[in-house]
């Protein structure tokens, strides 16, 4: 079972109908036909009652019906959710800072959030000689220090 097969599966629910499922999924109908065989010969069920003309759901149909929907709201979601990554919209900044070089860094942390309020910032003060190594280490995304790292990969 895949997205596709569920997008295709979704649309014949919806429009009670494999042609005009075909012609809105921008498919063929014999492209349809195909894909809800191989979603009915994988589950085992029928999904639609072929005997009707408006495209009926089977008992097993309803129910991968619930559960189709689901998904493809969770995909949605997901494609949502790494989109306003991408945007800066929503995500999680943490950096570490020593004590010297955190003071100078609190006062332009209300400008980010003000400019980011999605963006949850996590500050973590440690010592000037353990922050290049963090960074490596992926223990946080950025580091701010008041010398030059001798590590070569920063």
């Amino acid at each position: 079972m895949d997205v596709n097969q569920l997008e295709v599966f979704l649309g014949v629910a919806h429009e009670k109908s494999f042609s005009r499922a075909a012609e809105a999924l921008h498919r063929t109908q014999p492209a349809v036909s195909q894909a809800i065989r191989r979603l009915e010969n994988e589950l085992g069920e029928p999904l639609f009652d072929r005997s009707s003309k408006d495209g009926t759901l089977t008992a097993a149909g309803r129910v991968l019906y619930d559960f189709a929907q689901q998904m493809m709201n969770l995909r949605h979601h997901a494609h949502s959710a790494i989109r306003e990554l991408r945007d800066l919209q929503r995500g999680k900044l943490s950096l570490s800072a020593n004590e010297y070089t955190v003071m100078g860094l609190l006062p332009l942390i209300p400008i980010f959030r003000a400019r980011h309020p999605h963006i949850k910032i996590e500050v973590k003060r440690s010592l000037a000689s353990r922050i290049p190594s963090e960074i490596l280490g992926r223990d946080v995304e950025m580091g701010v220090v008041s010398f030059k790292p001798n590590e070569q990969a920063i």
